[in-house]
């Protein structure tokens, strides 16, 4: 199995790029979906990055998640970690200016030693990192 990125390129199409690339910056700045290429050449995409509107639950290839709560409160499950994964990134943000919030919850274990985290205001995010079943804000 290979494992690489789709890009967008200037022009606007798109691009399949190995992870070890020689521009770093531009997939960094481009990056679109992580995919897994099968041997047959086939894949099934795994969104990297995820907008979201309502309650969300996250699968281990997702790693930034963007909730916009313009509409009601959000909350978003963290991944249960499994298959022999001990550690974990990611990063919630809100970006709307509603009154509305974004909850997060891990289900295997704590936040900080909290159940639950939240975030109130617009364009503030958490930075969150797992070792095991709980998971650290950075």
């Amino acid at each position: 199995m290979s494992r690489g990125v789709v890009v967008r390129k200037d022009d606007g199409t798109f691009d399949y790029a190995y992870a070890v690339a020689t521009s770093a910056e531009r997939i960094s700045q481009n990056v679109v979906d992580l995919l897994d290429i099968g041997g047959s050449g086939g894949g099934s995409s795994r969104s990297l990055i995820a907008k979201v509107t309502s309650d969300y639950t996250m699968i281990p290839e997702n790693r930034i998640i963007l909730c916009d709560c313009s509409t009601s409160n959000i909350t978003v499950t963290l991944p249960l970690l499994d298959d022999g994964i001990r550690s974990y990134m990611a990063m919630v943000k809100k970006i709307d200016d509603s009154a509305n919030k974004v909850t997060i919850i891990n289900p295997a274990g704590t936040i900080d030693s909290y159940p639950t985290k939240e975030i109130l205001f617009k364009n503030t995010s958490l930075a969150l990192v797992s070792l095991d079943n709980d998971f650290y804000i950075v």
